[in-house]
């Protein structure tokens, strides 16, 4: 939810992805693609101008139900992408899904978990649109908005509303939601950045990555780095700082430090004239400053509860016994090699590229890995980063002529020959039938036309 309630607060686009459902939004409001099947009908319900369909009662059933779908699979959330040519249905009310979002399926501990236990204050705000939205509060939002117009802790205001635990809880969550009340901590985290680099100051973090530049460039091709300058920038406006720095929500203070080094160096303003960015060094030094800003509210932990707390991420991870926890990492890495086979048929390979990212962050199989470097190999830039796929796929199994054959095809590639011809040979020591293997030690050796094929073995 706490993705979903940015975009809507902040009146922005994106797209989250949960389970089946893409959630599109646009403007805050959220939008659904025809050919999903929860879209049907709701075209016949919303007002023919666009406007405002909340005080339709059809349509905010609708919502409604909506949210109770997705609140099983809210907690595996994430960004997603326009899948070419979208035709969408909207604009839905999201007030109305955030409202039952907050609470579906929660009970009093859980609620009051989510919103930071007893020890968090949280004080009303003026600045939501549910303000025009919403015709009127239900009666325990009433209550609990009345008794926050002065900061109040969640203590103090289960005893100051004279409402039963639940229903505080309950309205306050929903409140919350809503933008129509914010927590200490979130107000803290909205003007964290302007403070934080203000007091340990941007330029000596310039500074100190030119500095580490100077000794130690950054070992990338322009046109590679260039692309991943592109990238990072066009999904800047939906990025966490989590996406930022390319970590897990799990990541550690180590994890964190090594993260922000190897991104700054590659976002760093000096990169500017190597990358042909002369007069648009605007986009490196904002980029240099976003990363700098994640990096030092991720570095602290404090700072980082908070955040989490912004984003939504306030349930300790440890409640959840490690043996489920990874099955259900397996499952779900089972699930993005799949989709990202398919996008790779689709010949949609950027898209397969992020989802088998994903796979082997969770589950490190060498034929995902594999698979990785098959789609990153497609893009002459990313063959590189195809390489090094297919190197972790060989390290984890080295007995497999398969795996070496796909490495072997993007060496030669990239003109590293005599490593090509290497792979090419152990991988006819394995399999000394494989086709592959053969025909390119005879390119290699110039008894063979020296074109390679543009797809690499898959795993």
């Amino acid at each position: 939810m706490g993705r979903l309630r940015s975009l809507y607060l902040g009146r922005g686009n994106g797209v989250i992805d949960v389970a089946t459902t893409a959630l599109y939004v646009r403007d805050g409001e959220l939008m659904l693609d025809r050919a999903d099947p929860r879209a049907i009908g709701l075209a016949d319900l919303l007002p023919a101008d666009g406007s405002f369909a909340g005080d339709r009662p059809a349509v905010k059933q609708r919502m409604i139900e909506l949210a109770q779908a997705l609140a099983p699979d809210e907690a595996r959330a994430r960004e997603g992408r326009v899948r070419g040519a979208v035709e969408l249905v909207g604009p839905l009310p999201t007030v109305y899904l955030l409202l039952e979002l907050a609470v579906c399926g929660r009970d009093e501990e859980q609620l009051l978990e989510g919103l930071g236990g007893a020890s968090a204050t949280y004080q009303s705000s003026a600045q939501s649109p549910a303000l025009e939205q919403l015709p009127g509060l239900d009666p325990e939002m009433g209550q609990v908005l009345m008794c926050l117009e002065q900061p109040m802790p969640i203590a103090s205001l289960l005893k100051a509303t004279g409402l039963e635990r639940d229903l505080a809880l309950r309205g306050l969550a929903r409140l919350w939601a809503v933008g129509l009340v914010s927590s200490e901590a979130e107000a803290a985290v909205e003007s964290m950045a302007t403070r934080l680099l203000s007091a340990r100051g941007l330029e000596h973090f310039r500074e100190t990555i030119e500095e580490s530049l100077a000794s130690m460039p950054v070992d990338l091709p322009p046109a590679e780095h260039r692309l991943t300058i592109v990238e990072k920038w066009r999904s800047l406006g939906e990025a966490t700082h989590y996406d930022l720095l390319e970590l897990g929500r799990r990541a550690d203070e180590k994890a964190v430090h090594a993260a922000y080094g190897r991104i700054a160096r590659l976002v760093h303003p000096v990169h500017a004239a190597r990358l042909g960015m002369e007069g648009r060094d605007e986009i490196l030094k904002v980029l240099f400053e976003r990363v700098t800003e994640a990096y030092l509210t991720l570095a602290d932990p404090g700072r980082r509860v908070a955040y989490n707390q912004l984003l939504g991420l306030a349930a300790p991870v440890e409640e959840v016994p490690p043996d489920q926890r990874a099955s259900e990492k397996v499952k779900l890495a089972e699930l993005y090699y799949r989709r990202g086979v398919e996008r790779l048929a689709s010949l949609e390979p950027s898209v397969a590229i992020d989802l088998l990212k994903e796979a082997v962050r969770l589950d490190p199989k060498p034929e995902y890995f594999a698979t990785l470097g098959l789609a990153q190999a497609k893009n002459p830039a990313w063959r590189r980063q195809a390489a090094t796929s297919y190197e972790r796929a060989v390290e984890l199994a080295p007995g497999s002529a398969k795996f070496r054959v796909g490495l072997a095809m993007v060496l030669e590639k990239m003109k590293r020959r005599k490593e090509a011809r290497q792979h090419y040979r152990k991988a006819l020591e394995l399999e000394p039938s494989n086709a592959q293997a053969q025909a390119g030690l005879d390119r290699l050796s110039g008894k063979a036309p020296p074109a390679v094929a543009d797809d690499a073995a898959a795993g």
